[in-house]
């Protein structure tokens, strides 16, 4: 009952599905199908279940374990970005919504389109209930998962001629509303795992359809195709998303809160674009958002979990208007290998057996934290987790027989802990810029293997060992490493510092002229406070200030702080 053509516009190349008794499209773009087909998912439900990536666990492509996902009533809402670019025929002849157009009911084109993203953020927090019979026993906890936590921020309206026009399209989901044209169809273009990959939409006649009837038409659609951007495909055959119902299974989406045991109800029937689903109880139609009718208005809770976990690694992630921290972390007490990107929205625990790998970059959520308990592992090898948002996130602690293991890392936007009987080794090359430490207390380990080259970029990058801690690594795990005997003794480029707490520091025959943080066990400044070293003045010019961090300072003959320059003691 469906051809397939091919079509070929300024901006997009995809395919359509058109219904063949009433020339109806059932269209949706390619992009929502490309990513989630691929290796790892061909290989059948079975097998990958038996695997141990990490990314198959946590990507989850049967759908076996979608609870993580699925939000809970206190979650956080994530909010995407999103514009409408109005592209009309000429300038003196639309005909399309223009920035003063006002309709017949006396409201104004751009009155209704915020009215839509109104709507579908309404649609979406407050879902209904599917139209049948037995997509309600099928669903199941659909009437517990009412709020998908999921929302739309419209950022601009931009009226344009040229149909190239994009604007902020790195951060902000364009959504084109063309002028009339013979094709009616609508598409979703660019979701991936390619994070520089832009996520567009585009949607025919809606000027025309809210103009003559059935408002609520365009707004369902739109709610569709955002459905696409974040990851879903159709709940029927075609239409971009797969020909199949093996395919459906083998894409990852086939939910069985909406189908039922495989195969039960899947595919759904299509029966023309403007069918009401709510005429018959059993006539394999649905009000499903992802279905093809005219009323689409719910959401089952593992669709709803696999648009919040396609948020965590695909690229709809970047047109997220804010950090989001949930409450409940992932929990690691297997061994596991991060070889691929994320964004997270909530803290990570690693428990004892637990080993978290990281090789690609990790982004955490404000406020959010990462603990390491007793047997517990977390080895960075070249990678980087940072907050992209504020900066802002809590860090990682090191709690009593955990080990952190720094492999060629950067420290941008966080601090490190090591509790008491912990252990963070430091290899290859450490780089920290800003006010960020790396603090080791009393009973805590570490190990600066030799040759390791740190860089402490800044004034108040630091190294802080506390007095009291150990040099080396914890007996208790087993682990060989070639650290030095000193940590202090480490060589450091940059204007930070390593401050060994557990040393006394002297200082004579020296002129600082550039603001420097100096910790240790007692600090001595004077012209010959060390009989070992060449005797000398002391002196801080050019309006440096310098921290004197200790247990106590004694400043001897010979030390002098100009005008214009400052010295402060903190008594650690």
């Amino acid at each position: 009952n469906f051809k397939y053509l091919l079509i070929s516009i300024s901006i997009f190349c995809n395919y359509w599905c058109l219904d063949a008794q009433n020339d109806i499209p059932m269209i949706c773009g390619t992009g929502c199908n490309s990513n989630i087909q691929n290796s790892r998912a061909l290989i059948g439900p079975q097998k990958a279940a038996n695997l141990l990536s990490a990314k198959d666990k946590y990507y989850d492509y049967f759908n076996t374990s979608l609870a993580m996902w699925i939000p809970n009533i206190t979650d956080n809402v994530k909010i995407i970005k999103v514009n409408f670019i109005v592209v009309q025929k000429t300038v003196n002849d639309p005909q399309n919504f223009t920035i003063n157009g006002v309709r017949s009911d006396g409201k104004s084109d751009t009155t209704f389109l915020r009215n839509m993203i109104i709507e579908i953020n309404s649609i979406y927090a407050n879902l209904a209930d599917p139209s049948d019979n037995g997509g309600q026993a099928i669903c199941g906890t659909c009437n517990q998962v009412k709020n998908s936590k999921i929302q739309f921020s419209l950022e601009g309206i931009h009226f344009v001629v040229d149909p190239n026009y994009s604007f902020n399209p790195t951060k902000e989901i364009n959504i084109y509303l063309n002028p009339p044209n013979d094709i009616n169809f609508s598409l979703c273009n660019g979701y991936s795992t390619n994070l520089n990959s832009n996520i567009n939409l585009v949607m025919n006649l809606v000027y025309q359809k809210y103009s003559y009837f059935d408002e609520y038409t365009p707004i369902h659609l739109l709610a569709h195709e955002l459905g696409h951007a974040l990851g879903l495909c159709h709940t029927y055959l075609g239409g971009g998303c797969s020909i199949t119902k093996e395919e459906i299974l083998s894409s990852g989406n086939f939910f069985d809160d909406h189908f039922g045991t495989y195969p039960g109800r899947c595919p759904e029937v299509v029966r023309s674009w403007n069918y009401d689903p709510y005429l018959s109880n059993n006539d394999s139609t649905t009000n499903n958002i992802m279905s093809a009718t005219i009323q689409r208005s719910y959401w089952t809770p593992k669709q709803i979990g696999a648009m919040h976990r396609n948020m965590v690694f695909n690229n709809t992630r970047k047109y997220l208007k804010s950090s989001v921290r949930n409450l409940n972390p992932i929990v690691v007490d297997s061994d596991e290998a991060w070889d691929f990107d994320m964004l997270l929205d909530r803290d990570i625990v690693i428990n004892n057996q637990g080993t978290i790998t990281l090789s690609q970059n990790l982004q955490m959520p404000d406020n959010s934290s990462i603990d390491i308990n007793s047997g517990g592992k977390l080895i960075l090898n070249n990678s980087t987790i940072k907050d992209d948002f504020n900066n802002d996130w809590n860090g990682i602690t090191v709690k009593s027989g955990g080990l952190l293991i720094l492999n060629s890392t950067s420290i941008t936007d966080y601090n490190i802990t090591v509790e008491s009987g912990g252990t963070i080794i430091i290899k290859g090359s450490l780089d920290m810029s800003g006010t960020h430490t790396v603090t080791v207390q009393s009973g805590g380990y570490i190990c600066i293997e030799s040759g390791t080259s740190v860089q402490l970029t800044d004034v108040n990058s630091l190294i802080k060992i506390n007095e009291g801690a150990n040099y080396g690594i914890n007996p208790s795990l087993s682990v060989q490493s070639n650290c030095v005997s000193l940590p202090a003794s480490i060589i450091t480029t940059g204007n930070g510092t390593i401050a060994d707490f557990n040393q006394d520091v002297y200082i004579q025959n020296l002129t600082i002229s550039a603001s420097r943080y100096i910790g240790g066990k007692n600090i001595y400044v004077g012209n010959h406070v060390d009989t070992n070293n060449t005797y000398g003045d002391v002196q801080i010019n050019n309006a440096a200030n310098v921290i004197f961090d200790c247990k106590s300072v004694t400043f001897d003959a010979g030390f002098e702080c100009v005008s214009g320059s400052t010295y402060e003691v903190k008594n650690h």
